[in-house]
């Protein structure tokens, strides 16, 4: 199911873990190949991976047993979980990590710190190169953030920028790049929970298409755990990113539908409420999302919500969108309450 092959795989590798640290390398490669079997299915999260103690040694097996990938993969997904300095079968020194979370306030980490950006438009270039990733030439992001100024003086403050910007996310991770006369972020130095997202949504669209439903529930749940809000919200460029901004809410509203869907299927019946209540704070007058409450109300034998939920998709669809319920809302509601 939905819980049970995730916590499998993450027990599994926990296992081997435990089994090595033991002595006993025949339990922990067995182990190990359950739980690695089970995350290229999936993929799942090396939830193991995340706590400090069990990282450095989880990646040393994963190396010694030629699952490299994986092992980027881990790096990639808990960057903070493996000690600065760490060496052993895995590689050698691991140089700190990038942490960029886009969605809700814009928050940049590097080996676990917080960055201070010392320049107001610093953020502003990194955001550009995030949404970027072929990068920017010197005259393009003099274009994007110094229109203002005669074009010799924004192409050096262009540069003075992009070395500020070096600076404050590491010389030595490397993440800020300069080829062919094009700045440009190295994906392989930076996790970025949009990405995150893109991947997981993706493989859970992939799922549901090949009607694999409790795989798309598993990448569906992974995608809503990196959004936070609205991309950049709250900050001052927002708006420069508005299109990417309503596609990712909109990526956003389509999980949680289906999640609630799922959920609703299997007769969970609070968290898809929870799913659909997320949806109407986002947005008011998501039919769908009203539908799937009515369902879970009337699977709990509450006639008066159904009634009640209807009432209050109408007042949010004609004050939000001067409109009345569909067709197909009314007569969701019209067959919940003959069974009643």
């Amino acid at each position: 199911g939905v819980v049970a092959r995730p916590l499998a795989g993450t027990i599994a590798l926990a296992a081997a873990v435990l089994a090595d640290e033991a002595g006993d390398a025949g339990a922990a490669g067995r182990h190990l190949a359950a739980g690695v079997k089970l995350q290229r299915e999936g993929p799942y999260p090396f939830l193991p991976a995340s706590v400090p103690e069990i990282a450095p040694r989880l990646l040393r097996l994963l190396a010694a047993e030629g699952h490299g990938d994986l092992v980027a993969e881990v790096r990639s997904r808990y960057p903070h979980s493996v000690p600065e300095g760490e060496t052993g079968e895995v590689g050698g020194h691991i140089a700190p990590r990038i942490e960029i979370r886009t969605f809700g306030r814009m928050q940049v980490r590097v080996g676990g710190a917080q960055v201070a950006f010392r320049r107001r438009k610093a953020p502003v270039l990194l955001a550009h190169l995030l949404q970027n990733p072929a990068g920017l030439s010197r005259d393009e992001a003099a274009d994007l953030l110094f229109e203002d100024l005669a074009w010799e003086e924004a192409r050096h403050q262009v540069d003075n920028l992009m070395s500020l910007l070096r600076r404050e996310l590491g010389k030595d991770t490397g993440a800020l790049r300069k080829e062919a006369g094009r700045y440009w972020l190295a994906p392989d130095a930076v996790w970025w929970d949009a990405r995150e997202f893109d991947v997981a949504y993706g493989a859970g669209n992939a799922a549901w298409e090949r009607g694999d439903r409790d795989q798309a529930g598993v990448h569906y749940a992974a995608a809503l755990d990196c959004y936070a809000g609205d991309l950049f919200a709250g900050s001052e460029f927002a708006e420069w990113f508005e299109p990417a901004r309503q596609a990712y809410r909109a990526g956003a509203i389509s999980a949680l539908e289906r999640c609630g869907e799922l959920e609703l299927a299997q007769e969970r019946f609070e968290s898809a409420r929870q799913r659909a209540e997320r949806i109407l704070e986002r947005e008011p007058a998501h039919e769908g999302a009203h539908r799937l409450l009515m369902r879970i109300y009337a699977k709990l034998g509450e006639a008066g919500l159904v009634r009640r939920q209807f009432d209050a998709c109408a007042r949010s669809l004609e004050r939000e969108l001067d409109t009345a319920p569909s067709g197909e809302t009314v007569a969701l509601r019209d067959a919940l309450l003959a069974r009643a």
